[in-house]
C-alpha cells in the first residue's frame, strides 16, 4: 500500500550561506510559507523554522505577529489568571517571581507546586535549581586557557541569563567584553 504523500528532501550538501540567509529573510518578510521558501532553498521546512527561530532571537527579523484564525477555525480564549502576589498566595500555589505590577508588588506564577510542601511548579523548579554540566564547565576551561583552574561565577551568571544562545557564543561574548 502506497500513499502519495509530498516530502521535501533536503540536498545532503545544503549549507546557510549569506546569500541563503539573505532570501531567507527577504521571502519571511513578505509572509511567505516555510514551505514555499524551502522549496526555493533546496532544504526542509524544519531546517527553515529553526533558522527562522534564531534570527528571531538574535533580533535579525522582527518577532512574529499572532496570525488570525481561518474560517472555521475553532479559536480558544484562555481566561485571565488571577494576580497572586505574597498577600494572597496559599501554600498550595508556586512561589516564582514572574512579573512586578503597577503596585510594584511581584507577581508570582501561582500554577500548582510540584510536591507538598515544596515552593515551585515542576517547571520553576527546574529553572531554579538548573546547573552546568559538567562537560560545559570543562568546555569554559578549554576557551579560558589552561591557566584557568575554576570557571568564574560570572561566566555561569551570563550562560544562565543567556539561555537562548548556544554556551560557545555566551563565553566568547563574555571574553570579548573582559578584554575589551
Amino acid at each position: 500500500m502506497s500513499t502519495n504523500v509530498a516530502t521535501t528532501q533536503a540536498s545532503p550538501t545544503f549549507t546557510w550561506t549569506d546569500d541563503n540567509v539573505e532570501k531567507l529573510i527577504l521571502l519571511s518578510q513578505q509572509n511567505s510559507e516555510a514551505v514555499k521558501i524551502a522549496e526555493i532553498l533546496g532544504t526542509t521546512k524544519n531546517a527553515v523554522c529553526g533558522k527562522v527561530h534564531r534570527l528571531r532571537s538574535l533580533g535579525i527579523l522582527p518577532k512574529a505577529e499572532p496570525r488570525a484564525a481561518k474560517s472555521g477555525e475553532v479559536v480558544v480564549k484562555f481566561p485571565k489568571r488571577k494576580e497572586v502576589t505574597l498577600h494572597n498566595i496559599s501554600n498550595d500555589e508556586c512561589r516564582f517571581p514572574v512579573s512586578v505590577n503597577d503596585a510594584n508588588q511581584h507577581i508570582m506564577c501561582g500554577a500548582k507546586v510540584y510536591a507538598e510542601g515544596k515552593p515551585y511548579c515542576a517547571r520553576h523548579y527546574k529553572e531554579a535549581h538548573y546547573q552546568i554540566p559538567a562537560a560545559i564547565s570543562l568546555k569554559i576551561r578549554d576557551l579560558l586557557g589552561k591557566a584557568a583552574h575554576t570557571p568564574s561565577f560570572e561566566i555561569y551568571e551570563a550562560i544562565l541569563a543567556n539561555k537562548h544562545l548556544h554556551y560557545e557564543v555566551v563565553i566568547r561574548q563574555f571574553l570579548e567584553k573582559k578584554v575589551g
